[in-house]
């Protein structure tokens, strides 16, 4: 009885150094390079580059919003920290920023924007760049007495903006943008020290601190959320020429003050 012959697949073949086509050889069928007319005509139109592709993967038809959610095609939240070199330093090797990033990675983007020798003044005026760059151009129906446009005539305190939006997060739903700043060791260098012309005063601290909450919460409609980060204590030992412990404890406590009252 004949052996009947199974169908030649194009991805059954090799080729010969000669450029000759072989099947390969198999218990069921031995390697030959003999092939009827109609085999070989059939071999040429699978071959050819007209013949549709055939699919390497079949993906069956998903829910678009099964599909959305999870997988990576929507945008991570952002965790964006802005602050000084204690900020810029912490993205180095074994660093806390760079421990944040691999903390939550897949989940959240960390974005580093510290730098080096900045204080909370230096900070203020960097921030519009910073939040232009992460997210995007400020809504000005949302702005109040903002030093965006006015730098020397904002006035905190009990003020709201007319129109400010409400920035409340619930344990259910996570801001898109959230923001860490973190000044206060250039800040809180003695007046009368070797870097005098890092100092700012407490107040000036505080209100500097005041002014980026509410940029960042009324730079547009995007979900945002703002955390505070104390000045950590010196090395007073070293930096006793530059720094005292006692003092930067008071920059600390300003900003553990100022949380509460700006609800960060």
């Amino acid at each position: 009885m004949e052996r009947a012959h199974r169908p030649i697949h194009p991805w059954s073949l090799r080729h010969t150094p000669e450029g000759s086509r072989q099947t390969p050889e198999t218990p069921d069928r031995p390697c030959s390079t003999q092939r009827s007319a109609a085999q070989a005509y059939a071999l040429s139109r699978a071959m050819s580059n007209d013949a549709p592709a055939l699919p390497a993967v079949v993906v069956p038809p998903v829910p678009a919003k099964t599909f959305l959610n999870n997988t990576t095609i929507n945008p991570r939240p952002k965790l964006v920290l802005v602050g000084d070199s204690i900020t810029e330093l912490g993205s180095h090797s074994n660093g806390w920023v760079a421990a944040l990033a691999i903390r939550y990675n897949r989940r959240m983007d960390v974005i580093n924007r510290g730098a080096n020798g900045y204080t909370s003044k230096w900070g203020r005026l960097a921030l519009p760049l910073i939040l232009e760059e992460i997210l995007g151009p400020k809504d000005y129906s949302l702005a109040c007495n903002s030093d965006v446009s006015h730098p020397n005539t904002l006035h905190l305190g009990n003020e709201s903006c007319s129109q400010e939006k409400s920035t409340a997060v619930s344990s259910d739903d996570y801001a898109d943008f959230n923001f860490v700043i973190g000044y206060g060791a250039n800040d809180s260098c003695i007046a009368n020290g070797t870097r005098s012309k890092y100092h700012v005063s407490l107040e000036d601290y505080a209100l500097n601190y005041k002014h980026m909450i509410e940029m960042i919460t009324n730079w547009n409609e995007k979900s945002v959320a703002v955390a505070l980060m104390t000045p950590p204590p010196c090395d007073t030992e070293v930096l006793i020429e530059s720094r005292d412990n006692e003092v930067t404890k008071l920059y600390a406590e300003a900003c553990m003050n100022l949380a509460p009252e700006a609800n960060v």
